[in-house]
Parts: C-alpha cells; structure tokens; sequence
C-alpha cells in the first residue's frame, strides 16, 4: 500500500506557498472555497491512489490538504498547472 510522501520533495518550496498566496488574493470567501476544493480535486485525481488520497483527507485543514498533495507529487509543473486550471475555473464561474 502506499504511503502518503511527507518529507520534502519540492525544491523550491517557499516558491509554491507563494504562488498559493498569489493565487488566493482577491478572492472573497466562496471563490476561494471553489479554489481550494478544484485544486484539491485536480492534485487528488493526478495522484489517484485512494490509500494516498484517504491519509491526506484525515489531515481536514484544505490549505494543509493541498501542500500535502502537492508535495507528495513533487513537481512544481504539474502544481502550476493544476493552479491556472483551478483558477481559471473559479474566475469563470
């Protein structure tokens, strides 16, 4: 069974929380609930392991939940992308 990756895997680290935060600015509540939870699902689906998925859900903090996924994954490409689609989605709707 796989284990959900907690030690580091992401070079630039400080990086990502700062693309998150950039991402988050000038959202109200509900768009950034929307953004939360499309980011969470896109990094869930591109890992798709449900063992891997059920130890980062018992986590409950969604901010905690997606550096969580996002480091388990490891590549800042796939989080960058993962965030535009999020985000342009929540700008759409």
């Amino acid at each position: 069974m796989a284990k959900l990756t907690t030690e580091a895997r992401l070079g630039q680290p400080d990086e990502l929380y700062a693309r998150l935060i950039e991402a988050y600015r000038d959202l109200d509540e509900a768009e950034s609930h929307k953004l939360s939870a499309k980011l969470i699902l896109l990094l869930a689906n591109h890992i798709g392991d449900p063992a891997v998925l059920d130890e980062a859900e018992s986590q409950k903090l969604s901010a905690k939940l997606i550096l969580l996924l996002a480091n388990h994954i490891g590549d800042p490409e796939v989080l960058e992308e993962a965030l535009a689609i999020a985000r342009d989605q929540v700008n759409r709707t």
